[in-house]
């Protein structure tokens, strides 16, 4: 097993790029199969592999460093991008080519687009043969301390070894590594600055609008999002006026009303549809927020 790392023009020093050796190291010693870090190259509409150790239990892939590979194909390049901010993201899209390498490769835009909102939900991205049939891979991505998406941790192994049932649990093992070289990663500033603050509440207003037919748990979502929910709480209620739970909860009334008054649901129906926990649960909360019990505003 051996650990190469080199620089390339990317969004990393070479310095924080050395910070992640012992992370992978132990990453690898954990999980038993090939462990990459990997970024984007400034110039390309590609990633390419910074560092990696290869697995050394059963059958392993070998990862090259200084490869270079597609985005829309691989689990840390959706990772990748589904944290950027949008006017980057979208530079990024407009020049994806979606090349066709196996059934299972995405090969439209709007197709790749519902895919980063699953990874913004989930908070991982994810590879099932898209490129390689055969080969499963799971990325996390990696932060500065102003909150910019800087790099991709993930693992790969054959799908035998990494069966789609195991993706969340290797995911919780990434995600800690990745957290271990977010705060590891140094910057100008320590604050989040505003576009970071923009990003995190627009892809939280994304996530929550996809989501009206249950409650969401916000420090599952600010955990998902890269954040401490302390901190999401508290920019997410200065800048919309509202906690996020509250606004969620707003978003799945305004729902309910528009049932209510386009469809010949019955309150009960309704409740149940979006998930409430019973009807005079939502009924109650219907009054509070509307002045009247559904029944009476329909």
């Amino acid at each position: 097993m051996i650990l190469f790392y080199v620089y390339f023009d990317t969004m990393l020093q070479e310095k924080d790029i050395a910070k992640a050796r012992d992370v992978l190291l132990q990453s690898e010693k954990t999980l038993g199969m090939t462990v990459g870090f990997c970024s984007l190259l400034r110039e390309k509409v590609c990633g390419v592999v910074l560092a990696a150790v290869d697995g050394r239990v059963g059958f392993s892939f070998h990862l090259e460093v200084g490869l270079e590979f597609p985005l829309h194909t691989a689990a840390p390049g959706k990772a990748m991008l589904a944290y950027l901010p949008e006017q980057e993201l979208t530079r990024y899209l407009e020049q994806m080519d979606f090349q066709k390498f196996t059934p299972g490769t995405i090969t439209t835009r709007t197709d790749f687009e519902g895919e980063l909102e699953s990874v913004r939900e989930k908070g991982y991205g994810i590879d099932v043969s898209e490129q390689i049939e055969g080969c499963h891979c799971v990325g996390v991505p990696v932060f500065d301390t102003e909150r910019q998406v800087v790099a991709g941790f993930w693992a790969t192994a054959p799908s035998s070894l990494l069966p789609v049932r195991h993706f969340e649990q290797i995911a919780e093992e990434l995600r800690k590594g990745g957290q271990e070289i977010t705060s590891r990663i140094s910057s100008s500033s320590r604050c989040a600055n505003r576009d970071s603050i923009s990003s995190v509440i627009g892809q939280a207003q994304g996530i929550m609008q996809n989501n009206l037919n249950r409650p969401l748990y916000m420090e599952e979502l600010a955990a998902n999002l890269y954040v401490g929910y302390s901190w999401f709480r508290k920019v997410f209620k200065e800048q919309m006026g509202t906690t996020p739970a509250a606004y969620h909860q707003d978003l799945r009334l305004e729902k309910a009303k528009d049932l209510l008054s386009k469809t010949d649901l019955s309150v009960r129906q309704v409740s149940e549809r979006l998930g409430f926990k019973t009807q005079n649960h939502f009924s109650a909360l219907f009054k509070r927020k509307v002045g009247m019990p559904p029944s009476a505003w329909r």
